[in-house]
This record gives C-alpha cells, structure tokens and sequence, in this order.
C-alpha cells in the first residue's frame, strides 16, 4: 500500500529522525522514498532588508540544500531502495501537500518538531498544517519519544490504537494503520488495538429514568457487538494479526484516547491493556489552502500526545479519490 513516501526534511537532525521509519516501511513495502526540502520565500521572512535574504542567497541554498539531499540519497542506511530528491522554493506546507498530490504519494512521514531559523521552517506548525489538509495519510513522529526511530527491526509488534465511533469515516483508518503496523513490526505480526470512546459518564444509570438507563445499556452492547464483529473480521483476514479491543465511557473522548493510548487505561474501559506505539485517527477536512481545519477530537490529540500519530483524512463526500482525480486532470 506505502510504495511512495514522502519525507519532509528541512535541514535540522530533529527532521532528519523521520528518515530511519521511512526507510523500515519502503523496505517492508518494497516501496520508494522521496526526500524534499522547501526553501521559504523572502515575503515570509521579516528581514527583507538582509543580504542573506536576497534572491541570489537563496538561489545559493538551494543548490546547497540540493546537494545536501543527493549525498543523503546515496547513503548507506538508504542503499537498496529507490530513493527521489528536491530542493524547492515555496512555502513549506503548500509544497509539501501539491507534491503528495501530483507525484501520488502514499504516505508522508514528517517529525513534528524542527529547528526554526534565518534558513530553516517551523516544522511543527507544518506538520500541523499537513496533517490536516494532506490528501494522503500522514505519520507525524515525536522527537525522542519512540523507539520508532531505532533503524534495527522491532522484537515485539507495533501496536497501532485505532480510535473508532463506529462510522464508515472513522473505519477508514484501519486499513492504512494495518498495513503500517504490519510493515513497522516486521519480521513479527503487526497489532491493532480498537477502541471506541462512548461519550456519557461510567456511572450513567444513577438517577436517570429506567427507559433512558436502559437505552444507554443497549448503546454499550451495540458498541461491544461493533467491535467484537470488527476484531473478528480483521483476524479472519489477517490471521497471524494480534487484534484487541477495548470500550470506554467518558464524557471528554479526546481525554480519554490519550490515556488509554499512553497509560493503558481510561476511565470506564472494559479492559486494561499495555500502551500503544501508535495513535490513528481519521479526520475531516475541507477544501482551500488557507483554512486548516480538523475534528476537534483528532485535533486535540495531535496537539497533547507525545506518542506518534497516523492521520488519515478520506475523500470527501461527492469527491474522487487522489489518483483518481489526477487521471481525470491529465485526460
């Protein structure tokens, strides 16, 4: 599924800490890697006034940065895989997303946080913006945070916490997150971890009326049935797949992922389990570069969590998918 990936880079160690997980997927996926750095114009820079910011300066970091990215091509940690290289001018985030969208990536992989500077760009506020516009799905690591940047392969799965509400929007995910933790836990099975956050208290039926008690119980089996039915579908199609599931009840979802997902527990979870590796959500998004919008859930995730973040944002209603609208351009 990951045959091309895209990894942002923009000069800094920080960024460059994407490269080792990109590189374990493209070699699981028997997949490609495309490494791009984009230069900011001099109208986003408050210094207009510096020499350095002249347009000869940034013709000369270009073809730095350019040279930078060829000798990272053809180092040792990326021998054997096909491997693409741009130095662009061109605000970070717009380059990035209309270079998934017209080369036809599969996936991007970007750290969160990078070095600010004269010659650098903001990286988390990119990898923000990214997330919740790419057309494809994105992995927003954490600096330092995971053992997802160690180049040696995993000893135990890649467990991967699936945040589901029991809608086609939100199962959307699954697949992209399997095929993920598939290719991140290699040579051992990859793990998913369901879990579906009911958004009312634990302690529901005290004093509430017997009808409307009794309607929240069948909201609880309904949702124990989903993910029973869902964790049995995924291992009869994956049998060698490690599958768990787990039912919350909170009036605060996003509070509630972020604990089961970082400490293995949550306020009324049917089943304490270990931390995840991983957070996958699926989000919304809207049209237009300028307005960057996200489900308030996903978005308060990707803003507190210190673990690493899949985002996956489907197609919207009536629209085509990437590849598909890219063949319908060029015809």
């Amino acid at each position: 599924m990951f045959q091309r990936i895209l990894v942002p880079l923009d000069g800094s160690a920080r960024a460059a800490q994407a490269i080792p997980v990109a590189v374990r997927i493209a070699r699981a996926e028997g997949g490609s890697l495309a490494l791009l750095t984009a230069i900011p114009p001099l109208d986003e820079w408050g210094w207009q006034d510096s020499p350095l910011l002249s347009p000869e300066a940034q013709a000369e970091e270009q073809e730095r940065v350019a040279m930078e990215l060829t000798a990272l091509a053809s180092s040792a940690p990326l021998a054997g895989i096909e491997v693409a290289q741009k130095a662009v001018l061109g605000d970070p985030a717009t380059t990035i997303l209309a270079s998934a969208q017209l080369q036809q990536m599969d996936l991007i992989v970007l750290c969160s946080h990078g070095r600010t500077g004269l010659k650098r760009w903001a990286l988390g506020s990119v990898a923000q913006k990214v997330a919740r516009h790419s057309p494809v799905p994105v992995l927003i690591l954490r600096e330092g945070e995971s053992g997802l940047f160690n180049e040696e392969p995993q000893i135990h799965p890649v467990r991967m916490m699936i945040a589901l509400d029991g809608s086609p929007l939100a199962e959307s995910v699954i697949q992209p997150a399997l095929e993920l933790s598939v290719a991140l836990s290699a040579p051992v099975p990859g793990a998913l971890h369901l879990v579906r956050v009911l958004p009312f208290s634990n302690d529901f039926d005290y004093g509430q009326e017997d009808a409307v008690a009794k309607a929240r119980r069948q909201d609880v089996q309904e949702a124990r049935t989903y993910l029973h039915e869902l964790q049995k579908r995924l291992i009869g199609e994956n049998p060698d797949l490690y599958v768990m599931t787990s039912l919350a009840m909170s009036m605060d979802i996003a509070e509630t992922l972020l604990t089961v997902a970082e400490m293995g527990e949550g306020e009324g979870m049917s089943a304490i389990t270990s931390t995840s590796d991983i957070i996958a959500l699926a989000t919304h998004g809207r049209s237009g570069p300028a307005r960057w919008v996200m489900g308030s859930v996903t978005e308060r995730v990707l803003g507190a969590t210190r673990l690493p973040l899949l985002i996956v944002r489907p197609p919207q209603a009536g629209g085509l998918p990437m590849r598909q609208e890219a063949s319908r351009t060029a015809s």
